[in-house]
């Protein structure tokens, strides 16, 4: 069953560390997404008409995992449901089920004359998630680690190039997962093609008394399944460059490592150099470049 909306806005604040998702974990995470295959429309709230039974098929998760993740959501108050007594529900029973944990926005008209949702507080500022997209890694077999990382990516790339820099160390951290779990999906998403990372030299830095070049990382999610296309051309030789460089590595997996980071060039000395990653990123009105059709 594929989602009833196109696009869906989670706030941002989900992905702070601490918050929302480090509480219910990516599985929960993704059951929640899933509900929106069962949205109904025109109601006060934003409402489901499901089961237990219709929620496991969809997931792929066991009847007891879904009903424990469903009761996390519960819990954490981002969904509230019908059902009252789960010692009499039938895992087939029909129930409603409404999200509480939503961002508020108003209407607005950018400069150039485009409707945007604009957040009401800095607690609404939110990521639109591009459910097709989510289809997309679901169908081509990823699941709640990358779906979650997507939204993570998206969360960090709220700047004027849509580039994230966040650290390994600082996604790995607030997504629960280990700094080589983080690698491997970097690894596995430019391989598909889904994602675009490149490293930038930031200047140079003096260390113990030496000038060392400094690099960063550049990461670019590619966002929405309209423009897949175009990215992955815009990308192409830098996705093959770092896969001809992993692959490379791969081969020489038994000898000593020649460089600190799997993205630097064998050419580079890797005594004259460091990594340098941006832990945060500059809020920008980016909303205003957004409409129903382009969430970007």
């Amino acid at each position: 069953m594929k989602f009833v909306d196109s696009h869906i806005k989670v706030k941002s604040n989900w992905f702070d560390k601490g918050n929302t998702f480090s509480k219910v974990g990516a599985d929960a995470f993704l059951l929640y997404l899933t509900l929106y295959r069962y949205h109904i429309y025109n109601q006060d709230k934003c409402t489901f008409a499901t089961s237990l039974k219709m929620l496991k098929k969809e997931t792929g998760f066991t009847i007891d995992k879904t009903k424990e993740l469903f009761k996390t959501l519960i819990r954490y108050k981002i969904i509230e449901c019908s059902v009252t007594r789960w010692d009499r529900y039938e895992d087939d029973g029909f129930m409603l089920v409404t999200a509480l944990d939503l961002p508020n926005t108003i209407r607005e008209e950018s400069k150039k004359g485009v409707q945007y949702d604009a957040p009401v507080t800095d607690a609404d500022h939110y990521i639109s998630i591009d459910l097709r997209m989510i289809q997309y890694y679901l169908d081509n077999s990823l699941r709640s680690s990358e779906v979650a990382f997507y939204c993570l990516i998206r969360k960090y790339s709220n700047n004027i190039e849509h580039k994230c820099w966040m650290s390994i160390n600082k996604m790995a951290d607030t997504l629960g997962m280990s700094n080589d779990k983080v690698h491997k999906m970097i690894h596995k998403l430019n391989r598909m093609r889904l994602m675009g990372s490149q490293y930038r030299q930031n200047g140079t830095r003096i260390i113990n008394g030496v000038k060392k070049m400094s690099y960063r990382y550049d990461h670019v999610i590619f966002a929405n399944i309209t423009t897949l296309d175009d990215f992955r051309k815009s990308f192409e030789s830098i996705i093959d460059k770092n896969i001809k460089k992993w692959d490379k590595q791969k081969d020489r997996k038994n000898k000593p490592k020649t460089s600190v980071n799997p993205f630097i060039d064998d050419e580079l000395n890797s005594d004259d150099i460091i990594l340098e990653e941006q832990e945060d990123y500059e809020t920008v009105n980016e909303y205003e470049n957004m409409s129903d059709d382009n969430p970007f």
